[in-house]
């Protein structure tokens, strides 16, 4: 009888136990995180064909950027749920959405160049940059240098060099102007896919560690 009662006990606070685990289980509740992504650039650097290779990637149905301005993509990383909600600007005002970012509680923007297009990489140093730093100073800013699929496309290297007299813009250059302004540096491929898979991660890590923003210090042109 003693030997029933205490099987009985212990039967007891292990179902006991096992209800508090899955009560548990069941109210636990995700941590949120909204980040609101923008994508800058001059035109034809592909800044929409980016954010649909992104998109793409992560979600096996979606409308294409082409007929939408923005989406939002929701990305996990241990008991952090993040919203990515992504923004294109070439069919609405940048220079609206750059004020508005400096209102959210946390924004990055992405301020795209084309590897094979010089002027797009000084339209970042000398327009961009400084727009956003004047615009919006609490921004966080990523650097990426596009269409690098291109670097080895014999037809596009000959067009660079005979026509306009130019080579592509190098890793290392990007690298160290972004470094220079405090700011991650990414390079990717839509066409090919590459450096899609880890963009969002660069993201995440902003978020977790960001960089010390710098203070404009030039005129906007």
């Amino acid at each position: 009888m003693v030997f029933f009662l205490f099987i009985k006990s212990v039967f007891n606070v292990s179902l006991k136990l096992n209800v508090a685990r899955c009560h548990e289980v069941l109210f636990f509740k995700m941590q949120s995180v909204k980040i609101k992504i923008v994508v800058i650039g001059s035109s034809a650097v592909g800044k929409t064909s980016l954010l649909n290779a992104c998109v793409r990637n992560v979600k096996s149905e979606y409308k294409p950027f082409d007929n939408v301005s923005t989406m939002n993509v929701l990305m996990n990383d241990g008991d952090i749920e993040y919203n990515m909600e992504l923004w294109d600007t070439k069919s609405v005002d940048y220079y609206k959405i750059i004020e508005e970012m400096q209102n959210d509680s946390f924004s990055i923007a992405l301020i795209c160049y084309s590897v094979m297009d010089l002027k797009s990489f000084q339209d970042v140093k000398k327009r961009w940059i400084p727009i956003l730093r004047k615009n919006s100073p609490r921004t966080h800013l990523m650097i990426i240098g596009t269409k690098i699929d291109l670097r080895n496309d014999k037809v596009s290297l000959l067009r660079l060099d005979r026509i306009q007299n130019q080579k592509p813009i190098s890793v290392e250059d990007g690298y160290l102007y972004s470094r220079n302004e405090n700011s991650i540096f990414h390079e990717c491929s839509a066409v090919d896919e590459i450096g899609i898979d880890d963009l969002f991660q660069k993201i995440i890590q902003i978020y977790k560690n960001p960089p010390e923003p710098k203070k404009c210090s030039c005129s906007v042109s």
